[in-house]
């Protein structure tokens, strides 16, 4: 058996593989690819087709899920199977697998970056152990956090993507009531993440918004309206109703990102990673993300202290998910 670590990055839509060597790069790994998870029966599936094209066997398996790991075992979020780690141990003729909740491996990743992969939007004076929020839109929206114990990061799951979302202001509350009409209850994710840009873009159709009559053609028609949809957002004076979608999505993440800061006391700073992140880099450079990221009238000033950085590395989960495999 060769000295290789898999490292994934299993997402709602897609898995990011790597085959690394032990105390290897992982940004030069052996062999890399990204798969399909969206209407793949099992994680084994997955994991069987990356290994028989790499032409490979690792010794150490390191993934990050989309959901609890209770016991070494997980049911994802937005998928439709469930796992175990012996059992995809077995699969890999790997000696041992590892699961984490998805933020977990991407907050474990926040400090393997280099600076050329951050971004920041809101200056802060973040303390070197200070705890660190993570917020990632993606398909879903991930929370998670990072405490500095003995010496070594450790990194503490979440599933707050799927709490109650709180609106601020007329159009986030128009929102809220259109969505709860339609769904019944509104998580945070469904108006923060991929699969909720069409969830808002509905939504604020029954404001009057009106993207231009063939962008709103276009967007009906397609399969998945989130390319569309951001696409549109890039010309607002032709389509206000995709632009407003684009606006209410970087502000909804500041606010949780604030919210994140005051509930963990976020020393350390807050970064919006994600695959959703990279792209809506315009809006989140908007003077009123950072306004909305600092509001709260009882702890304005320990906000004003506290960092807001954008995640440019979209392998940020797959990175942590390999550090994870170096305490194994």
């Amino acid at each position: 058996m060769t000295d290789l670590i898999l490292a994934g990055d299993i997402g709602g839509t897609k898995a990011h593989l790597l085959l690394v060597e032990a105390g290897g790069d992982p940004r030069q790994p052996r062999y890399e690819a990204r798969l399909p998870t969206q209407g793949v029966g099992s994680l084994e599936e997955t994991l069987r087709r990356f290994l028989h094209e790499a032409q490979a066997r690792p010794r150490l398996v390191s993934l990050g899920i989309p959901g609890p790991v209770i016991g070494g075992r997980v049911k994802p979020v937005n998928l439709p199977w469930e796992a175990e780690q012996q059992a995809i141990a077995a699969v890999c003729g790997a000696e041992q697998a590892l699961f984490m909740n998805d933020l977990v491996a991407t907050a474990l990743g926040i400090p393997q970056l280099r600076s050329d992969e951050l971004l920041p939007l809101a200056p802060g004076q973040p303390l070197a152990d200070g705890t660190v929020g993570v917020l990632a839109p993606g398909t879903g929206l991930g929370l998670g956090w990072l405490t500095r114990e003995g010496g070594r990061w450790r990194a503490h799951p979440s599933e707050g993507g799927n709490a109650d979302f709180a609106p601020r202001g007329p159009r986030q509350r128009a929102v809220h009531a259109a969505v709860e009409a339609e769904l019944g209850q509104v998580p945070t994710e469904i108006v923060a993440s991929g699969r909720g840009l069409p969830t808002l873009w509905r939504a604020l159709g029954t404001i009057g918004l009106r993207d231009a009559a063939a962008t709103e053609t276009a967007i009906q028609a397609a399969a998945d309206p989130s390319p569309v949809i951001m696409a549109a957002a890039e010309d607002p004076v032709a389509n206000p109703r995709s632009a407003a979608v684009a606006e209410e999505l970087a502000l909804i993440l500041a606010q949780e990102a604030g919210n994140m800061a005051i509930r963990w006391i976020t020393t350390g700073g807050v970064y919006l990673a994600g695959g959703v992140t990279p792209r809506i880099l315009t809006w989140l450079k908007n003077p009123a993300v950072v306004a909305a990221f600092r509001r709260n009238p009882a702890h304005g000033a320990l906000l004003s202290r506290i960092p807001l950085t954008a995640v440019l590395n979209p392998g940020t989960a797959v990175l942590g998910a390999w550090a994870a495999a170096q305490e194994l």
